[in-house]
Order: structure tokens, then C-alpha cells, then sequence
């Protein structure tokens, strides 16, 4: 078995999914083998031993007609579970197949099938059941039969939502290109992709099906005597409840255990499908580990990481309009703390562009929303200041830093499609910007169409009526600029502003920062993994490697002479004219999840030694403004900026 199945297994088998697991096993064995395991006849009826109590003959004592109720529980759990499962089984059998050629095939079909579903799902499943009953008779398969029926239109929607959105991706369409026939794709494309969501849906149903059995059983229509299930002993238990209580509450107990322990299964097993749905433990814990770690060291009492020395001022007299002084950010994830930002030291000077550049996953990202402080709730800042004009931005009140965003700093984010409201107009939400600030409408209009000019939509007034999915790619994150910039900000994130976007557009966008920053005055956080750019638009950069900044330093004296081995294997891997191959970085970023005691990218590094293993570099300065994180001096070994 490897690591990656033994974490998934660890990951999905939680304290509360081992327990039901073992419960819905138990329930199992018990039903499959009731016959066995009943001590008594559970139908022999015994004028000798009426509603005895509890005894070593009878652990549940017996009932009205001197039935062992155990016998009856155990072999009631084989009636109802194996309902419940027929139940479960007719509805997939005819929802899954229907519910799929009418998500796959659509018009007439999808129609009529719709409106039918609507049908059964505008009554109440149990007074339906009733009203099938009563048509065809009482009895544990006439009932089995009416749920199943009743369960098809939730299953058979599931279905029909799931391949609805299926038929459309790319790879249906490759089959379809191959010449599969439909029923063929529908067999072997789209059902193994959305069978995970059907089976636990299926799972889920179990539980309500037991519900619903039980309760057809207990109002007479289900099982007939003197076949026992659960919800007909509850019925025989309600008459007898005061000589013996075990008659209802046994059953009781079995309903509700059930029940309970298939939806936590259920839960787990969509938890194990989808990642995103798994329960993280509380920040709390998050704060205990990190505590723990922060005051444990290796063997020779040498702290696990170190963090990043500053070695004087950078910029002389000059006072950082923002500073990141030794950020600390960790994420709780499923699979253990991932620390994300390990130390990062920024300093942003007014009026300047400044790049933070490195690979993906490097701690850009997670830095910039600490920032604006808009990490996730699994996201923990746990260390280290960010000073603006003097305050700590992480010492102030919610409250308080609402006014901080927007009017002091603003974020432009990766992808505008879903930062935009989709269902605003994109001249609206400009407008609520300025609204926000105390203009009146009137204002706020003229303003946002000023601002809508000035980042080239035009016409203004036309496109401001726009909603976002009418818009290109390029177009949206103009929007998303000029909403950056109403606020009146100082100091501008733009976090990857030219993602997804082609190669025309992305130059008319970072045109565009540079000539909004020279109008207003603003500094940049320009955030990217592209050196290229960094070259194009920066006057400083640092280079972040594992959550920890590398190398610090004005663009040319880094492109000149890279003094860190990461930053000179980045330079070195953009494309340049007459170099016939592309250099790359050879190996992966580190694992975030663990303590690394020495160099973070030492494993990658071609000049490391045992030093780089054992030792984690602290950061030195290599001339004014100039710092990086290495033990090697490499200086002069660089390339040079690109050609």
C-alpha cells in the first residue's frame, strides 16, 4: 500500500465514520444472520412466559404473546434492512438510467420526464405511499414497492443534474468523435464519473427508506403479523409500553441508531469523493500545534526553521508605505498543518511597483490575503506584524479593517469571472464603491463612468450596462481595476491580473497598471511567476521560495548578478532568442506539511552541501537594498536580465 492511499485511508476513517462504520456493520451481521443468532422461535407464541421481564433467557423479556423480543428484533432487522435496500435498489434501477438519457439527451424527453417528476415530488412521500397501498393492498412488498417508486424522482433528478453538466465536457465529446454510440457513452463515459455523488445519495436514502418502512409497519400497512420488523414492534411495543418498556424502546433504538450511522457513513464516504467537504479540525487545535512546534527543536536544540533576518534599511531614510515583517501563515488541512508562509519579509516604498515572483504554491498568494486579511477560516496568521502607516493591520478589529480595505489597500484577484457578481451590471458595482465612500448616485455614476474610461472600456456608458458574462476575459479585469482604484487606495495588490488572458491582452493590462500607477500616484504589489514580467514592470523584486523570501533586490541588480541559486534557476528558464533549449528546475517544491531543518530548496539545488541539509540559510545583504538567504556566494555565475 503507498502513502498516498494509507493518508487517504487515514483521512477518511475519523473517529465518527470508524463508529458507524462498525455499527452499520454490526446491523448487518445481525440481519444476515438472524436466524442463527435468535435464541428463541421469534414467532413461537408462549402462554407460559407473557410479558416476562429481562432474564438470562430472555435479555429483552417477552411480549404480550410470550415472544422473545430479541428473537423478534434480530429477525426484524433482516425484514427491514433488506427493505430498505429493495427500496433503495428499485429507484436506482429505474431513476438512474431514465434521470441520465434525460439530462444526455434533453427536448421532448427531458420535458415529459420532468413534469412527472414534478408530479410525484409535489405530494408528500408517505401520503402517496399510502394512497399506492390502499390501491394495491397491504403488505411488506406492496409497500417496498410504493417507496421505491416514491424514491426514483430525487435519484432520478440527481442524475439527470449530474449528466446535464457531463455531456458537455470535452471528453464525451471525444468519444462522441470516435463514433461510441450514445447508450455507450452513457454506460462507460458519464456513469463511472458521476457514480461517487449517485452512491451516496443512495447511502442516504438507506436511512430515510428504514424511516419510512418503519412507519408504514407501524400504522399496519407494512408488515402483517406475525412477521416482525421494527416499526411494527414499535406498534406491538405502544400498547404494552408500561410492562414492558424493552418492546419500544429496543426497536426504537434501532431505528434511530441506524439512521444516525448511515448518515455519518454517508457523509464521510462524500467527504472521501469530494475533499472540499471534509471537516477540518477547529483553529484551536491549528493554534496548539503551532504553539507546540514553535517551542520544540531538533536534537541539538536548533529551531526547526528560522525566520528572515532583516540586515538595515534597504531604501535610506525612505518609510514603507506597507511592511510584512516575519509573516507566519498556516493552513488546517485534512491531512496535517500546512505552513504556508514560514517568515516573509516585505517592505512596498510609495510609488513603486514591486514583484513578487516564484512558483506556484511558493506562499504568494496566501501572503497578499493576509494582507487584506481574507484568508479562509482554516487559514491562520500566527506570527509576525504588517505595518501600514504605522498600525498593525493584524492587531485591529474587523471593523476597523473594513475601513482599511478598499480606501487604504485593494486587491485585484486572479480570475475577475468569479469576483464579479454575475448577476450586478458591472457599472453598478463600481458605483456601490463610490456610494460606500458618501457620494450620492448621481456621483457615483459620473465617476464610474470617468473610471471606466480611464481603463480603456469605452463606450462607457454602454458597457457599464453590461453584465459580466458579457464581457472578454480582458475586458473583466479592467472592471476589476477600476473598482480597485474607486476606492482611492494607496497601495494596489494585482495577484496574477493577467491569468487566462492571451498574450495581446496580457500586455494591454500590465500597460494599463503601469500607466494608472504613474496617474494616481500608487504603489504596486505586482504578484506573478513570470520573471518576465517582473523585468517589464518592476523597479524591485523578491523572490519567495516555500513560504519564505529568498532574495530581495532592486530588477536589475537581481537580473545582473542573482545571488540565490532559486533565483538564478528562474532567470534561467525564461525563453530567450538564439538559446536553442528551455533550462527548467529539476524536482518538486518541498511537502508545506513538514518542518524543513535545513535549506528549503536545497534538494533542487545544484551547489548544495551537508551545511544546506542541517541548516536553514538566514538572510545577509550582498550590497544596499541587495539581501538573499544562501550560505554559497554564486555571485556572477547569473546569465543576465532577459533578451
Amino acid at each position: 500500500m503507498n502513502d498516498s492511499l494509507k493518508e487517504k485511508l487515514r483521512s477518511f476513517f475519523t473517529v465518527p465514520v470508524t463508529v458507524s462504520l462498525a455499527v452499520m456493520l454490526g446491523i448487518l451481521i445481525i440481519a444476515v444472520f438472524a436466524g442463527e443468532l435468535a435464541p428463541h422461535d421469534p414467532n413461537k407464541i408462549d402462554a407460559f412466559h407473557i410479558l416476562e421481564p429481562p432474564s438470562a433467557e430472555f435479555p429483552l423479556g417477552t411480549d404480550k404473546s410470550g415472544r422473545d423480543l430479541l428473537s423478534r428484533l434480530f429477525v426484524g432487522s433482516r425484514t427491514t434492512m433488506l427493505s430498505a435496500f429493495c427500496v433503495v435498489g428499485i429507484s436506482a434501477l429505474i431513476g438512474i438510467p431514465f434521470g441520465m438519457m434525460a439530462g444526455y439527451f434533453g427536448r421532448f424527453f427531458d420535458r415529459i420526464f420532468m413534469r412527472v417528476t414534478d408530479v410525484l415530488m409535489s405530494f408528500p412521500s408517505l401520503l402517496l405511499a399510502f394512497v399506492l397501498v390502499a390501491a394495491f393492498g397491504r403488505g411488506i412488498s406492496n409497500v417496498v414497492i410504493a417507496l421505491g417508486i416514491l424514491y426514483v424522482p430525487m435519484l432520478a433528478r440527481l442524475a439527470r443534474s449530474l449528466a446535464l453538466v457531463e455531456k458537455n465536457k470535452l471528453y464525451v465529446e471525444a468519444a462522441r468523435s470516435i463514433g461510441y454510440s450514445s447508450p455507450y457513452i452513457l454506460a462507460f463515459e458519464i456513469l463511472p464519473n458521476i457514480i461517487s455523488t449517485l452512491v451516496v445519495q443512495m447511502m442516504l436514502d438507506i436511512g430515510y427508506a428504514v424511516l419510512d418502512l418503519s412507519a408504514m409497519s407501524f400504522l399496519g400497512l407494512g408488515v402483517q403479523p406475525p412477521t416482525a420488523d421494527w416499526g411494527a414492534m414499535l406498534e406491538e411495543g405502544r400498547i404494552i409500553i408500561m410492562q414492558a418498556p424493552a418492546a419500544s424502546l429496543a426497536p426504537g433504538l434501532m431505528i434511530i441508531i441506524t439512521v444516525v450511522a448511515v448518515n455519518i457513513f454517508g457523509d464521510g464516504v462524500n467527504a472521501w469523493f469530494d475533499p472540499s467537504q471534509r471537516k477540518l479540525p477547529p483553529l484551536s487545535r491549528l493554534r496548539r500545534l503551532l504553539d507546540k512546534e514553535e517551542r520544540l527543536g531538533t536534537g541539538d536544540g536548533k529551531p526547526k526553521y528560522v525566520l528572515g533576518i532583516r540586515t538595515g534599511a534597504a531604501a535610506g531614510d525612505r518609510v514603507p508605505i506597507i511592511s510584512v515583517d516575519s509573516l507566519k501563515v498556516s493552513i488546517m488541512t485534512a491531512r496535517g498543518v500546512a505552513h504556508a508562509v514560514r517568515g516573509a519579509d516585505i517592505d512596498i516604498y510609495p510609488g513603486e511597483i514591486m514583484g513578487l515572483v516564484g512558483e506556484s504554491g511558493s506562499g504568494k498568494s496566501i501572503t497578499a490575503k493576509s494582507i487584506m486579511r481574507l484568508n479562509n477560516e482554516d487559514i491562520l496568521v500566527y506570527g509576525g506584524r504588517i505595518i501600514l502607516e504605522g498600525e498593525d493591520l493584524l492587531s485591529i478589529p474587523e471593523k476597523k479593517m473594513r475601513g482599511v480595505r478598499g480606501r487604504e489597500v485593494s486587491m485585484i484577484f486572479q480570475d475577475p469571472m468569479s469576483a464579479l457578481d454575475p448577476l450586478q451590471r458591472v457599472g453598478k458595482q463600481i458605483e456601490e464603491v463610490y456610494i460606500l465612500r458618501g457620494m450620492t448616485r448621481g456621483e457615483a455614476v459620473a465617476k464610474t463612468l470617468d473610471m471606466l474610461s480611464d481603463v480603456g472600456i469605452n463606450p462607457a456608458k454602454e458597457r457599464s450596462r453590461a453584465y459580466p458574462f458579457e464581457l472578454s476575459g480582458g475586458q473583466m479585469q479592467r472592471v476589476m481595476i477600476a473598482m480597485a482604484l474607486s476606492a482611492g487606495s494607496k497601495l494596489l495588490i494585482a495577484d496574477e491580473p493577467t491569468t487566462a488572458l492571451d498574450v495581446t491582452v496580457q500586455a494591454q493590462i500590465l500597460d494599463l497598471i503601469e500607466d494608472l500607477q504613474k496617474k494616481y500616484g500608487l504603489s504596486v504589489l505586482l504578484i506573478t511567476h513570470d520573471f518576465g514580467i517582473i523585468a517589464q514592470m518592476c523597479k524591485k523584486v523578491s523572490v519567495m521560495y516555500a513560504g519564505r523570501i529568498v532574495e530581495t533586490g532592486s530588477t536589475s541588480d537581481v537580473f545582473a548578478d542573482p545571488r540565490h541559486p532559486y533565483t538564478k534557476d528562474l532567470i534561467d528558464s525564461i525563453p530567450r532568442t538564439g538559446k536553442r533549449s528551455l533550462s527548467y528546475i529539476p524536482g518538486m517544491p518541498p511537502d508545506l506539511r513538514l518542518m524543513i531543518e535545513g535549506c528549503p530548496y536545497e534538494p533542487r539545488c545544484r551547489f548544495s552541501d551537508e551545511t544546506c541539509r542541517e541548516t536553514a540559510p538566514q538572510t545577509r545583504e550582498a550590497a544596499e537594498g541587495h539581501t538573499f538567504a544562501c550560505f554559497k556566494d554564486i555571485s556572477g555565475r547569473g546569465e543576465g536580465g532577459p533578451a
